[in-house]
């Protein structure tokens, strides 16, 4: 099939690549012999939500230079420091400009500019975005807020009815799911929750900062009433039966997060709400629980993390 282009300009900040990226590189390499796809400076991602999450420059060109060689895509790759790139130069070879229904506003930008300076408005090509099951278009933004992994699956779905741990998702989740610890390292995290009682005792008793405590006034089965713990008040009362991920205990840990609760205690079993804020919390944050004999531990969000778990779930 004969391209309409030698070569077409794309950009975009292209952070924890993709389905949808892969999508716009495909659609884009449609029309042309070459892709010519501007990265964004870091400096200009500030603004983005979860911003401080956004991947190195030298991260984010890897995984577009990685596909687009697994595609057999001829691409050059320039770093982005403003709107524009190298699409207003007057040596620019860039015949047409690709862009997604949300960057129409670049492209409209880059030829008012070509305009001023009396070079001809250059073709604009839009691709549609891609939407994951919920109808919700699939972006970085998601991923770094943890809704969502590379391929669009949504995290939430597996909560919509209560589940109930099989006896292979029961003894996965009974093993160590990140590091045992002395003390919690709470620098550089977006949010800190704590889930049991025993582990919320130590963070009242050592004024460790925390966003969220999940408690059930129980330590291993055994109904508590430790001081540290008496000293505390619920913001949020709910119910969760043993060894179930309940769709109430799903929604209140989300209005927790959501209206900035400190504590949520749970009548019956807390212990698989750190499982749940795994799936739901956005990437960098932090989950401490205890773990029987062996001691408090720190399990830090990522896209690995959560798919780890949202398989084991998914059996």
């Amino acid at each position: 099939m004969r391209k309409l282009y030698k070569i077409v300009g794309l950009g975009g900040t292209f952070d924890h690549f993709h389905i949808g990226h892969e999508h716009f590189i495909k659609f884009a390499n449609q029309f042309s012999q070459q892709l010519h796809i501007g990265i964004t400076h870091t400096q200009l991602t500030q603004a983005k939500p979860f911003a401080e999450l956004i991947q190195p420059y030298k991260t984010r060109k890897y995984h577009v230079e990685k596909f687009c060689k697994s595609q057999q895509v001829s691409v050059a790759i320039s770093q982005l420091n403003d709107v524009y790139g190298p699409a207003i130069s007057e040596t620019s070879k860039i015949q047409a400009l690709v862009v997604t229904e949300e960057t129409i506003r670049g492209a409209d930008k880059i030829n008012e500019a070509r305009k001023a300076i009396k070079l001809h408005q250059l073709p604009v090509h839009i691709c549609p975005m891609l939407r994951d099951e919920t109808g919700k278009i699939i972006s970085s933004e998601r991923i770094r807020a943890g809704e969502i992994n590379g391929k669009g699956a949504v995290y939430r779905q597996l909560f919509k009815d209560d589940l109930t741990l099989n006896e292979l998702q029961h003894n996965f989740f009974s093993q160590p799911q990140g590091e045992i610890i002395n003390q919690p390292n709470l620098q550089h995290s977006s949010l800190v929750c704590v889930v049991g009682d025993a582990s919320l005792k130590k963070f009242i008793q050592n004024n460790w900062h925390y966003n969220l405590g999940v408690y059930d006034r129980k330590q291993q089965r055994q109904h508590v009433e430790p001081p540290a713990i008496n000293s505390i008040s619920s913001d949020l009362d709910i119910s969760n039966p043993a060894g179930q991920i309940s769709n109430l205990l799903v929604q209140s840990l989300e209005t927790a997060i959501k209206q900035q609760l400190k504590h949520l205690f749970v009548e019956g079993e807390e212990d698989l709400a750190a499982v749940a804020l795994v799936l739901l919390l956005p990437l960098g944050s932090k989950i401490y629980y205890g773990q029987p004999d062996q001691g408090l531990i720190e399990m830090i969000v990522t896209e690995e993390k959560k798919d780890q778990f949202y398989q084991i779930l998914n059996n």
